[in-house]
């Protein structure tokens, strides 16, 4: 949820944060 915390399974808090960092590195090249 919006306010999650450390329950919240690290794959589902972290793929999320991967796709936006590729989206800005692709917007950077």
């Amino acid at each position: 949820g919006a306010d999650g915390g450390c329950e919240v399974d690290p794959d589902a808090a972290v793929l999320p944060a991967v796709v936006v960092v590729v989206v800005l590195l692709l917007r950077c090249l």
